[in-house]
């Protein structure tokens, strides 16, 4: 088998939950995955995940919370801090 690496082929982990192109699609089928997939490659539109190693994961999990999204603040709020 070859590998990417010994041919200089860049390896590429889409975030599943992101490549909405696939996910929506009403085709599912190999052929029209890895074309649709192809084509958001092509012109860099592949939403990029990473793996953490070990030894950062348990960071990680501890910062993720803190730096998350807060929920949206009620309308009165908004009101009493004008």
């Amino acid at each position: 088998m070859i590998s990417s690496s010994s041919i200089n082929i860049p390896m590429v982990l889409a975030h599943a939950k992101y490549v909405k192109a696939i996910a929506y699609a009403k085709v599912k089928t190999d052929k029209v995955d890895s074309h649709t997939l192809a084509q958001l490659l092509r012109m860099n539109f592949i939403p990029v995940a990473y793996k953490i190693s070990n030894d950062k994961r348990l960071l990680h999990d501890a910062l993720v919370p803190v730096f998350s999204c807060p929920a949206p603040l009620p309308l009165q709020t908004y009101e009493l801090l004008c």
